[in-house]
């Protein structure tokens, strides 16, 4: 029986080791393993389980041997090269340690460095792998390490259930036998890789440590001379002429899928118009419809080959172009070359990005594609008549991608290469002067930047092709050209200003709001001009008479509104500077009248504004618009039984005396009216508006005049008088007590 047999295995391979025949554990697990392997898969195997094991126990003894032969033969593999990676890093060490220098004397050629800079890339890349992989190595020896403790846990209890009797025990424990072993099979195999892959990255280490040291050496004293740009240029024209011979091979091989596609496209057409019902069923159509597909998939994959060598074609001229900037930041003295050359790398740099993005998107696409092909062949019977079409369209498919992968790599090492160059350029040593150049230079290239930074575009005009943009240059220009002469113009108008005020062709007021007006006037015809300096024809503005029109028309109305009736004001000249007016009960002298609003000056010194609107749309007093002159009004009531003659006589006395009472038109005195205590006089004069008189004093210095003159002539001015009913039934009667009264009792 099986399980009789694999009980007496471990007696018989002890006593093989016992006799001598092989000291070699791992051997011994070895034939032990394959032995039982042997016996487990015998069809009769399952047959001859012990009562109560279950057939898919079976399945995972197979799958614990396949295991373990498999982790026996890695470790035999790792151990078989761990000399071979122990002499690689011993060999290291002695290189390193032997080295003193190159066997060539200087200077080096820069080419010389790229060489050596891409070898030690490569080692880093290497590295980088072995770190890799190293890491997930110790990861898995963790869970291993774990898996064994589970394992011989396991193999413990099976082993105390076996010893208690039964078949199915015995081969259950059996079995955890086999997977204790199967585990330790794959740590020893996981151990051996990972002393290999110490060391490899040792080795890796230790030639990095070289290859530091010689690029050291060899950056002391480079030279990028006309012949190394020769030799570039060469070697780059070879590459190229290559990549041609390949894109004509790939011209005929596209030339022949057409053909191809055509023919599979007519035949496939030929079937459905002999027969409209046929189906994919049939054998002819099946195998025509696969060819179709088969051939537009070659033309695609062609179509992206071919594209892909033109990459590698503009990759190269990239690469010369970047040699030549190379060589040029590596001469030049030239700040303006330097930069340029700096900024072409960094430019190819950028486009070499977008390139490697667009072949990973490829390369995803391709590996999609794959994966339907793959699952179409495994879905189709074998010896289905499409398995030849599906296999050809999966062999383009793999070449596709081969060649997408190869534009990626191209381009990584390019872009690789690139960034390195810019890179050394950038963190070279250079004296103070230099640095203090390149800021200067930096400065002024953003400087010029910041100028041409483009603020909008406009169509030239009707008829005109292209468009016209308008950089802030532009407009710091045209700014200048609207400030410059404004400022002068302005202090002109200001000069001229001076003179007329000096000469009193016009007032200070009138002339401020004249200067105002003139100024707005310059200002328009300036724009206009800035506009035709940028060469702005007004047709660009025309959609902003809709826009504020539409957008800004509720909220600009009032604006507008007194802009207008602003200029009304101005050109009708009912309302100047100086004019005293009343608006809504507020008066005052008129000092501005500006573009929005007015300012009125109140005899209390207080400045008002007043929208020009309430000059046309309000009832406005205007008491100097034709003249200047202004009548005044002063009452008096003097005593019954005065002389009205001798009052008229006083008041006109008084007005003829005052110096600021106009003779013309004359004072007038009237007897108005007897009032309830007192007869009413009326004295009415004129006062000019100027700057020397005040109405409001003139009338006070009269009526001190008047009250003294009356006094004078014993006139009195008598005070309200009332006289006072009493309406009873009865005698009132009326006590004077000086006494105050007593309080009252509570």
């Amino acid at each position: 029986m099986l399980f009789s047999l694999l009980s007496t295995l471990p007696i018989a391979f002890a006593q093989n080791g016992q006799n001598g025949e092989d000291d070699d554990p791992y051997a011994e697990w070895r034939r032990e393993a394959q032995l039982a392997l042997i016996q487990v898969v015998e069809p009769a195997a399952a047959e001859l389980l012990p009562e109560g094991v279950r057939a898919n126990e079976l399945a995972l003894r197979r799958r614990d041997l396949e295991q373990t032969l498999l982790a026996l033969d890695r470790r035999e593999k790792e151990t078989a090269a761990a000399p071979a990676h122990q002499r690689a890093e011993e060999e290291a060490r002695e290189y390193l340690a032997a080295w003193t220098g190159f066997e060539s004397e200087p200077p080096y050629s820069i080419l010389e460095l790229d060489n050596l800079e891409n070898e030690r890339d490569a080692v880093v890349q290497r590295k980088a792998a072995i770190e890799s992989s190293l890491a997930i190595a110790e990861r898995s020896m963790d869970a291993l390490l774990d898996e064994e403790t589970a394992a011989a846990e396991n193999l413990r209890r099976r082993n105390t259930e076996a010893d208690r009797g039964g078949e199915d025990a015995a081969w259950r424990a059996e079995s955890a036998r086999i997977q204790s072993r199967q585990v330790q099979a794959r740590k020893a195999a996981l151990a051996a890789q990972i002393a290999n892959l110490r060391t490899q990255l040792a080795a890796a280490e230790t030639e990095l440590a070289l290859y530091d040291r010689q690029r050291e050496v060899m950056s002391r004293n480079l030279v990028f001379t006309n012949e190394d740009l020769e030799t570039v240029t060469l070697a780059t024209e070879q590459r190229k002429n290559t990549l041609r011979e390949e894109l004509a091979e790939l011209g005929e091989r596209q030339r022949r899928a057409n053909e191809e596609h055509d023919a599979a496209y007519e035949d496939r057409e030929r079937m459905l118009a002999e027969n409209p019902d046929i189906t994919s069923a049939t054998p002819e159509f099946a195998r025509a419809t696969a060819r179709y597909f088969t051939a537009m998939a070659t033309n695609e994959a062609l179509d992206i080959m071919i594209e892909s060598v033109e990459w590698l074609l503009q990759i190269e001229a990239y690469h010369l172009a970047a040699q030549e900037d190379r060589h040029t930041l590596f001469h030049s003295d030239d700040r303006a070359e330097l930069a340029t050359a700096a900024a072409d790398i960094r430019a190819a740099i950028s486009r070499l990005d977008a390139w490697e993005t667009l072949a990973q998107n490829e390369i995803a696409s391709v590996a999609a594609l794959l994966t339907a092909v793959e699952a179409r062949v495994a879905a189709v019977g074998e010896g289905d008549v499409r398995i030849p079409a599906l296999n050809e369209r999966r062999a383009i498919l793999l070449e596709r991608q081969a060649a997408v992968h190869r534009v990626g790599r191209a381009v990584a090492f390019q872009r690789n290469l690139l960034a390195r160059w810019i890179s050394e350029y950038e963190t070279r040593d250079r004296t103070i002067r230099e640095r203090a150049a390149d800021r200067y230079h930096e400065f002024l290239v953003a400087y010029r930047r910041f100028l041409d930074f483009e603020i909008f575009t406009y169509q030239k005009g009707e008829g005109e092709e292209g468009q016209r943009s308008v950089s802030l240059r532009d407009l710091l220009y045209a700014l200048l050209v609207f400030l410059i002469p404004y400022v002068i113009l302005d202090r002109i108008a200001r000069r001229i200003q001076r003179t007329s005020l000096t000469l009193r062709f016009i007032g200070e007021a009138q002339a401020n709001t004249l200067r105002n007006w003139l100024m707005i006037a310059i200002a328009l015809l300036l724009a206009l001009v800035a506009l035709n300096f940028l060469d702005i024809p007004l047709t660009v503005f025309a959609f902003l008479g809709g826009a504020l029109a539409i957008g800004l028309g509720f909220g600009m109305q009032t604006l507008i509104k007194n802009f207008i009736s602003g200029i009304i004001v101005l050109f009708e000249r009912r309302i100047r500077v100086g004019d005293i007016l009343d608006v809504e009960g507020t008066l005052g002298t008129v000092t501005e009248i500006n573009t929005r609003s007015s300012v009125i000056r109140s005899p209390d010194g207080v400045e008002i504004m007043v929208p020009n609107s309430l000059f046309l749309e309000n009832r406005v007093t205007n008491l100097t618009l034709s003249n200047r002159c202004n009548r005044r009004i002063i009452r008096v009531g003097v005593a019954y039984g005065t002389p009205p003659a001798k009052v008229i006589e006083v008041l006109r006395e008084c007005a003829d005396r005052h110096g600021l009472v106009l003779k013309d038109p004359e004072p007038l005195v009237l007897f108005e009216d007897f009032g309830d205590s007192s007869l009413v006089f009326a004295m009415y004069f004129w006062v000019e508006f100027n700057d020397r008189t005040n109405a409001l004093q003139v009338a006070s210095d009269l009526r001190i005049m008047i009250d003294k003159r009356l006094h004078e002539l014993g006139i009195g001015i008598p005070f309200p008088q009332r006289d006072l009913h009493l309406v009873g039934g009865g005698p009132v009667t009326v006590r004077i007590d000086n006494e105050p009264p007593a309080p009252a009792t509570p």
